[in-house]
């Protein structure tokens, strides 16, 4: 099977100060829908100013899906903000939000390591950039240098379909219940089945 697909126009985004303005105008600009996944989303000038945008969106009645790691939200997400993206009408959701360090459970390892947008199908960003500052992280000599991907083309199918599948799994084993679809084709019941045997044996 061929896995490159031709048409694609890719963008490549040197850190944060290349990724975060064009993140925040790709997020300015929609019209429908942002889905947003990462592992870490600090409390900082950098969070603050995606939550900005996210919550603008989510004001003027877009739909924003925002799903991060349970781990990187203890850590980074503080109770304050997650209140203010909550009140903003941001869809937030946490990636296994159980962190106790002492369950010994193979599985308890796997984090949504994962730092991917795409905004009404049409754009997406894919590559290795947390929503943090990067030029201020404690112990660390600034900057740090990362990549991301600014994406438009036949990849956003793959992408879009990957983000619903993660957060509909998330929302089915957190909830019972989830909008987003899983297996369209599969009813509901059997749907929640399969989605609790892949987070419990990943």
């Amino acid at each position: 099977m061929n896995r490159f697909l031709p048409g694609n126009r890719v963008t490549l985004l040197r850190s944060g100060g290349e990724y975060f303005p064009s993140l925040v105008a790709a997020i300015d600009g929609a019209e429908r829908e942002v889905w947003l996944e990462t592992y870490i989303y600090a409390d900082d000038d950098v969070g603050a100013i995606v939550s900005a945008a996210l919550v603008r969106a989510a004001r003027r009645g877009i739909l924003v899906r925002l799903l991060v790691d349970g781990w990187g939200a203890k850590h980074y997400l503080t109770a304050s903000l997650e209140r203010e993206l909550r009140q903003g009408g941001i869809n937030l959701l946490k990636y296994r939000p159980e962190v106790a360090p002492w369950q010994f459970r193979s599985n308890r390892l796997r984090r949504l390591h994962r730092k991917l947008c795409h905004v009404d199908g049409k754009i997406a960003f894919v590559g290795g950039i947390n929503i943090i500052d990067d030029v201020n992280t404690p112990g660390q000599k600034p900057p740090r240098v990362d990549f991301a991907l600014r994406i438009e083309g036949p990849l956003l199918g793959a992408i879009v379909r990957t983000m619903q599948r993660v957060w509909a799994i998330n929302e089915l084993v957190q909830f019972q219940q989830s909008e987003v679809p899983l297996f369209p084709a599969i009813a509901a019941g059997s749907a929640r089945r399969r989605a609790d045997r892949e987070v419990r044996d990943p």
